[in-house]
Formats: C-alpha cells, structure tokens, sequence
C-alpha cells in the first residue's frame, strides 16, 4: 500500500500546536505526526506539500440532526420516505465535504443510513446514532397536537421507532427497544426546551427512578446516555442517573458544573442553536418580539459566563451544534462562536477533536494526529490554530482524508 506525507506551515495535534508539521498516512492509519522533521520524508512516500495551511484531525460534531426535514407539518408529512433517505445522505456527505469526519446524531437518523455509511454505499462521515430522544408523554418531544391527532414530528425514515414511554417499566422497555432498532447511545429529554410546545427549559422532565432506569439499560448493553437538559431538577437527575454527557447550555448552578468535572460528564453546549435563531428572526415593525426569540436573546446573554465558569472547573467541553433542523454544512460556526464565549482558539479545536472523540468513547482510535490513530485529516487554508473562522468558508477546506481515502482534494494536491 502507497504511503502518503502531508506537509504544512501548521499542525494541530489534537492538543498542540506546531509550525512546520508534517503527518505521514500507511493505508487507513496514521504511521507517524509532528515536527517535519522528525517525521522525515521516506523514500517510498507519495509527498503532498500543502504549503500555508494548518492540518487537523478529522473534525468531530458531537450533536447535529442529519435526517431532520425542518419545514412544517404537512411538507413533512406528504414527503415520501426515499426522498428522505435521499436528503439526509446529502446532509451526511455535505458534513463530510466540510471537515467533519464523524458524527453523534443526537436522533434522526436509523440504522439502514448507518449501515449504507459503513459498507460504502453512501459517502459520508462516521456515524454514531440514538434513533429518536426517550421523551414522557406531552414532553419534549412527543409531537402530539390534540386538534388533529397527528405528531408536528413525522418520523422521516422508518428505522426510528416511537420515543414516548413513561413509568420505570415503560422506559426500560422502550431503551430496549431502541437499543434493538440499532442505537450506538441512548438519548433521553430531562426538561423540556426552548420554545418547546410544551414545557420549557426549566421545566423537569422524566422522575430521577425513570432516568435512572433509561441510564442502567442502556449500561447493561455497554452503552452511554446523553440527556437534553438545560437546568434546573432535570438536569440534576441526570446527573445523579450517570449520564455521560449534557446537552445544551442553560442557567445551571455551581453545583451542577462541579458534579460534572468531578464526574467527567461532557457539556455540549450548542451555542449555535439560539445564535442562529437570533440571527434569522424577523419581527415586523410594530409586533412584539415572539417568545422563543425573547427566551433566545436571556438564555444566549448567560451562557457566556455559564461557559467559562465550566472552563474554570475543569469540566470537558464539547463541539456541537444541534442546527441540523435548519441549516446545513454549518458545523464549524461552533467552534466561532465557542471562542466569542471565551474559549481559545486551541480550546475549541479540542473540543471538536481530542475532546469530542473521549465524549464518543472513541479516544483511542480518532480525534488525535497521533500514530495507529484512523487517518482522519483536514487541510484548512491558513492557521486554524489562531483562527477558528477559516473552518467556516468551505473554499479554506484544501483536503480531507477519511480513513486514509480522499474525500476533498484541491487539483494542486492531486497524484
């Protein structure tokens, strides 16, 4: 098999940063990262100079919504089930095209999508899937509208079971029953949400008994828990349940922040959700600003300072955008909006690479320029580790490699 050797001005190792990097790719692994010239320039190597770019892992996405349709309910409705199969594999290749390597659908996607990623039919990033989020019922997200008897969430693929189930017995079951639909991680709603239909994000969801028992079934079959929870009781059961990670950033306490360094549960904040619904509201002269925006513009003016105490108390940060449901291709925005909040340039390309990859339990295979680590590489067009917005302009994107395979590559670089 042809070695290949990539060269450039800048290197990002996962957890440092170099000048004059170099990473030597054998197959599908990395054989060797680091100084230039320390790794050398083997004879039988295929070289790729890239010049002025900055080479990274593979980027991770810690909670997107691939296969979600956005729209409103008769759209959803009335669109057949291949065209969205269809959509969601571009959303997927797209997120790919973009730098970002694997993924954590955080519900969406099934099991047939997985399995035509992994056996090649569909060009696209790794995929860890949950299914559907674990909801009670009228909780977050058990779409329910009681005037017609129809659900505002249409499942868009048939793989996704219902997500609704109440009592210690209901949920057990319904873990299981998402774990035999092919889930790699149970997702499970312990308050309500942003301009949720019902309940709002402070509201407590679920009894500390049910997540409880959601957490211990999905730990009998060797997987993890992530819990939508902003604040609040919700947030504080599961915690004690033993979630592995939180999703969204809320007003939480001190005492939730040191519960999870302490417990090494991971934060995903996904500061691009409200940012992107304060970026494309609309008001029209003389009306009231809706709700959601108002809740939006109080919750976005808090988690900057929520962030940063999260930061202090050592508590593991995590890249993720939950925007899947609006726009797509946006994942590097994170990272931007991550650093506004307070973070440093190399603090928010850990949290999408070093970080992200321990949250998916996958910190021994990607997320790190490291030897006998999948061979995962972005190339990006000046130096990322002092400017995270050169992620976001898809023409920065120079090269990416998946598993040792190509996916992006300018002309420049090509055999």
């Amino acid at each position: 098999m042809v070695r290949r050797l990539f060269t450039a001005s800048n290197l990002f190792d996962g957890e440092r940063a170099l000048r004059g990097g170099a990473v030597l790719v054998d197959g599908d692994r990395i054989e060797a990262a680091g100084p230039a010239e320390t790794v050398g320039r083997p004879a039988d190597a295929v070289v790729y100079d890239l010049g002025e770019v900055t080479l990274l892992p593979g980027l991770i996405e810690c909670h997107d919504h691939l296969a979600y349709p956005g729209g409103d309910l008769a759209t959803n409705a009335y669109t057949p089930i291949s065209r969205a199969v269809l959509e969601t594999a571009a959303n997927l290749r797209l997120t790919l095209e973009r730098g970002f390597t694997t993924v954590r659908d955080c519900a969406g996607v099934d099991l047939g999508v997985k399995q035509s990623v992994e056996s090649g039919l569909i060009l696209a990033p790794r995929l860890q899937i949950c299914l559907v989020i674990i909801t009670q019922t009228g909780g977050l997200a058990d779409g329910f509208i009681p005037a017609t008897g129809l659900r505002r969430n249409v499942p868009r693929l048939s793989g996704i079971p219902d997500g609704v189930a109440d009592g210690v017995e209901g949920v057990r079951a319904k873990a299981r029953e998402i774990i035999r639909a092919g889930a790699d991680f149970l997702k499970v709603a312990t308050t309500g949400a942003l301009g949720a239909v019902r309940g709002s994000y402070v509201q407590r969801q679920f009894t500390l008994a049910e997540v409880q028992a959601i957490v211990e079934e999905g730990q009998a079959f060797g997987l993890p828990t992530a819990a939508h929870a902003y604040c609040g009781q919700g947030l504080k059961n599961a915690l004690k349940a033993g979630v592995r990670s939180i999703e969204h950033l809320g007003p939480l306490d001190d005492e939730d922040l040191i519960c999870m360094a302490e417990q090494g549960v991971y934060l995903v904040p996904t500061l691009s959700a409200e940012r992107y619904l304060l970026e494309t509201a609309t008001t029209r002269p003389g009306e009231d600003e809706p709700p959601r925006i108002r809740a939006a513009r109080s919750l976005v003016a808090l988690q900057e300072e929520r962030l940063q105490r999260a930061r202090e108390l050592g508590v593991p940060i995590c890249v993720g955008t939950d925007i899947g449901d609006w726009v797509r291709g946006e994942n590097a925005r994170e990272l931007e909006y991550l650093v506004g909040a307070g973070l440093s340039s190399l603090e928010a390309l850990r949290a999408a690479t070093s970080t992200a990859a321990a949250c998916l339990g996958m910190q021994d295979a990607i997320g790190r320029l490291t030897p006998g680590y999948k061979a995962d590489l972005v190339a990006v067009a000046g130096d990322a580790t002092t400017d995270v917005s050169l992620l976001r302009e898809p023409d920065n994107i120079r090269v990416v490699l998946l598993d040792g395979e190509f996916v992006v590559r300018e002309e420049a670089f090509c055999d």
